[in-house]
């Protein structure tokens, strides 16, 4: 829950929205503008995703009386996955999807407001 859903599948909200922008000059073209229409879905997709398994990992913590923040970022550690670049992150989708603040800040964000 914590690396599928949370780590790679909210990756896709970074860069999503980036991959339609760097279409926008092309829309006109009716291939791009299909391929930027099947993108929004995705996109849209994934913040339901992301909410899911972030749902299920808040579970599982709780149930083992975890702090779910303190453990996701222990879990990204173990795994080699924290210093990842990440040039873009997506603050209100991954908020929409169930992050904190807190956490969007230690995965790199410059600024994130409750």
């Amino acid at each position: 829950m914590a690396i599928i859903p949370r780590y790679y599948e909210a990756s896709g909200l970074d860069v999503n929205p980036q991959i339609i922008k760097k279409l926008e000059n092309r829309h006109k073209n009716p291939k791009i503008k299909r391929l930027m229409d099947m993108l929004k879905i995705i996109y849209d997709e994934e913040i339901i995703h992301v909410q899911k398994g972030d749902k299920w990992f808040k579970y599982l913590c709780d149930k083992d009386g975890l702090d779910t923040e303190e453990k996701y970022i222990e879990i990204l550690i173990n795994y080699k996955l924290i210093k990842k670049h990440r040039p873009h992150i997506n603050i209100n989708a991954r908020k929409e999807a169930g992050f904190s603040c807190e956490e969007l800040l230690k995965l790199g964000a410059k600024e994130c407001k409750d």
